[in-house]
């Protein structure tokens, strides 16, 4: 899988948008190598889709923390 990162809207309380920033990576935290979506904004990981196990989580957040936000 390719990794990147892109911009999405997603819509907050009250219908109101929210820019929230996706990206895609792949989980070094077990054996398994989950692909992850993780959706973030402010440094904040708000879901992950992909992960098999809890450390998939615990893992996207500490990449987040890496970025140059």
């Amino acid at each position: 899988m390719e990794e990147g990162r892109d911009i999405c809207i997603r819509l907050g309380e009250g219908g109101r948008g929210l820019i929230v920033e996706k990206m895609e990576i792949t989980c070094r935290a077990c054996r398994n190598e989950c692909s992850l979506e993780v959706e973030y904004e402010d440094g904040e990981v708000l879901d992950v889709a992909g992960n098999g196990c809890m450390k998939g989580m615990i893992f996207a957040q500490g990449e987040v923390n890496k970025l140059d936000l």
